[in-house]
C-alpha cells in the first residue's frame, strides 16, 4: 500500500465517522412525533400509514421509532426520511440536517434549502 491509498482509506474511515456521528446526534435530537410533525402528518400514537398511504391506523409511533403493520416495516427517524423520499442513508442524513437546521454538516446555502424541498 502507497501513501497514497493509505490517504484515500483514512479519508474514508473519517467519512464513515462524520455519517456515524451525524447519524447518532440526530437520532439523539429528534422524535418521530417531531419529524412527523415537519413534514406536515399527524403524530398521533396510530394513524394511517404515511409511506405508503395506508388507510387504517396501521402505522405505530413511539418516542424513536415507527412500525407500519401493514407492509413498510419500522426502523427510526433517519429509516422514515429514507422511505418517506426514496433517499440513501446518506442523503437523508442530508436532508434532515438541512430541513431541521442542524448543521451537522456546516453552514447551509440556498441553494441546499431549495434542493432539500
Amino acid at each position: 500500500m502507497n501513501g497514497r491509498d493509505c490517504a484515500m482509506g483514512t479519508k474514508q474511515s473519517q467519512v464513515k465517522i462524520m455519517r456515524f456521528n451525524a447519524a447518532q446526534t440526530i437520532k439523539d435530537r429528534l422524535t418521530m412525533r417531531e419529524v412527523l410533525e415537519h413534514y406536515g402528518y399527524t403524530a398521533k400514537r396510530r394513524i394511517p400509514c404515511p409511506l405508503h398511504n395506508g388507510e387504517d391506523n396501521n402505522f405505530e409511533i413511539k418516542e424513536k421509532t415507527f412500525m407500519c403493520y401493514s407492509q413498510c416495516g419500522g426502523g427510526d427517524v433517519i429509516t422514515f426520511v429514507q422511505k418517506l423520499f426514496n433517499l440513501s442513508f446518506t442523503e437523508a442524513l442530508k436532508k434532515i440536517d438541512i430541513d431541521f437546521n442542524l448543521n451537522l454538516y456546516g453552514e447551509h446555502t440556498f441553494e441546499d434549502l431549495r434542493k432539500s424541498h
